[in-house]
């Protein structure tokens, strides 16, 4: 949400602090020789009332904001669990690919004649590649795990928390990140001086003995430092996504199969297939739906099409979450850019790409449940 107000600071008083001392140089000003004394009380009783009410009105946008870096830590806390959630459940879907592989590949042996039914576990020709992504994503998986501990860390540290260590934390996720991102290209997407560079505590027993100056420093570079991770993420995810491309209508073609012969050999229900498409429609499905489908080739074949078109929407869902994941990385990206130039970020579009790739997730949680929400709300 956009920010209601600039930060009562030094660079910016605010205002009730200002018509103070407006109405005390008045005062001092107009309250002379000249004046009798009824006067001048009667002036400091209209300067008085002018300070009340510039407080009662006025520094409602002069309350204590939350830290810069407490906000990008409780943003990057929110981004990186709704991108957590994503990727596990689409590591669990490709871990599954073998399995389907599998059966298919005995069905067709099957139905081609007694004499050649065996089991078939020969892999398919699509299916290197399959492990391939499907081992990325497994890394995904841990350098998104890595990085969300990092922006906990980070935000204990910043809170003083006994135990906090943002350094060990941000060290472990941009090593993930590099791990992941060379699972995907030979080029490194991190630079190799960053790893392993020592990051001074932010607070605690070192930061207290250090200035205030040098505090803001160290807490710029372990934000540079997450920006770097953020950034490798997101470009190893870009490869990702083309990798996946690349296997969509390999993945629809073996799920639809897969759904086919479980279909004809009467292992799944016609009707439970149908189920979620007469619900969509708002109709009843008839008692002997299953039946129908036995029986009639047209039904069978209308089923299977629909089958076919579902694993299409399935996999369009997919690359749009992978278009979403990418968008909340290039804005949690861009949050770390604007505190690094020592501003103060503006939250409204890392909030919509958040939402957005919550709501594709195949398990939505509230934002409330996800932890800090990316809000700039003031403290009293």
């Amino acid at each position: 949400m956009e920010f209601a107000s600039a930060m009562c600071s030094s660079r910016r008083p605010c205002l009730a602090q200002s018509a103070t001392s407006a109405s005390t140089m008045i005062v001092a000003s107009v309250c002379g020789p000249a004046m009798t004394n009824s006067q001048c009380r009667r002036l400091l009783a209209h300067s008085v009332l002018l300070i009340a009410v510039v407080i009662l009105f006025g520094t409602a946008g002069c309350a204590t904001r939350v830290p810069v870096a407490r906000v990008v830590a409780d943003a990057g806390v929110r981004s990186t669990q709704a991108l957590a959630i994503d990727v596990d459940n689409f590591a669990g879907r490709l871990d599954e690919g073998d399995a389907v592989a599998a059966f298919v590949a005995t069905w067709r042996a099957c139905e081609a004649g007694a004499a050649r039914c065996v089991v078939t576990t020969s892999p398919s020709v699509d299916s290197a590649q399959r492990r391939e992504l499907a081992e990325a994503v497994a890394l995904r998986a841990e350098a998104v795990v890595a990085l969300n501990r990092a922006y906990i860390a980070f935000r204990a540290e910043l809170a003083q928390q006994t135990g906090a260590d943002a350094e060990r934390a941000i060290n472990a996720a941009l090593l993930g990140t590099a791990t992941y991102a060379t699972s995907l290209t030979d080029v490194p997407l991190v630079r190799t001086a960053v790893l392993g560079r020592p990051l001074e505590h932010i607070v605690g027993s070192v930061a207290s003995a250090v200035s205030s100056q040098q505090r803001r420093a160290q807490t710029r570079r372990a934000s540079q430092n997450l920006g770097l991770a953020i950034a490798a993420l997101r470009e190893a995810m870009a490869l990702e996504t083309r990798k996946y491309d690349a296997l969509a209508e390999a993945l629809v073609d073996q799920r639809t199969e897969a759904h086919r012969a479980m279909l004809q050999a009467g292992l799944i229900s016609g009707a439970g297939t149908l189920q979620p498409f007469a619900d969509r429609l708002n109709v009843p499905l008839t008692r002997d739906a299953d039946a129908v489908v036995a029986r009639s080739v047209a039904a069978r074949t209308a089923v299977e099409a629909m089958v076919e078109a579902n694993e299409r929407r399935e996999i369009r869902r997919t690359q749009a979450r992978y278009r979403a994941a990418i968008a909340t990385l290039i804005e949690l990206e861009q949050v770390h850019a604007v505190m690094d130039r020592g501003e103060r970020p503006d939250l409204d579009s890392l909030e919509r790409a958040v939402w957005e790739l919550e709501r594709l997730s195949d398990k939505p949680t509230s934002p409330r449940a996800l932890g800090t929400p990316l809000t700039d709300q003031p403290t009293r």
